[in-house]
């Protein structure tokens, strides 16, 4: 799944329209449909039930239409920061993971980070709990999270 395809897919169930949703995203309903398609096929399921011109979304279109604004908002914090770091307006981040992230793939992530980014340094808090990240993400102690736990019942602003 491709974050660009989430968000053609937020416009289409909003709208409920592939040609309304075209129109807002500045595309051709082709386009909008070939990009609904490969998000299908890459999640290996139906988003949509398709009658004649009606659509309706199906229960994993209904979750994505729910789940999905969270993804986009953490994609546009990690840009974010990461224009931040580029610029050298942050010197520090805090990185907050559950045990399995911290013990799994997260160290080579963070040995590539320090390698293209020495001057930052980089401070990394384990949490066993989604619920204790969450909180210290929220209340700005943990800069960006990471976590293999389902999120759907987790708000994200």
């Amino acid at each position: 799944m491709e974050i660009y395809q989430l968000k053609v897919f937020l416009e289409v169930a909003r709208h409920l329209s592939f040609t309304e949703a075209a129109d807002v995203l500045n595309l051709t309903q082709p386009a909008v449909s070939a990009k609904i398609k490969a998000l299908e096929a890459s999640l290996g399921t139906e988003l949509f039930h398709r009658l004649g011109r009606k659509i309706t979304l199906t229960t994993v279109g209904e979750y994505l239409l729910n789940s999905g604004p969270a993804l986009i908002a953490l994609e546009n914090r990690l840009v974010q920061e990461v224009d931040e770091i580029k610029q050298g307006k942050c010197s520090q981040i805090t990185i907050g993971a559950t045990t399995s992230i911290l013990n799994g793939w997260l160290p080579e992530v963070l040995f590539d980070f320090r390698q293209k980014y020495p001057s930052i340094d980089v401070k990394c808090q384990s949490f066993s709990a989604i619920q204790d990240l969450h909180k210290q993400i929220t209340e700005g102690h943990v800069d960006l999270g990471f976590s293999d736990a389902n999120l759907e019942n987790i708000e994200i602003d």
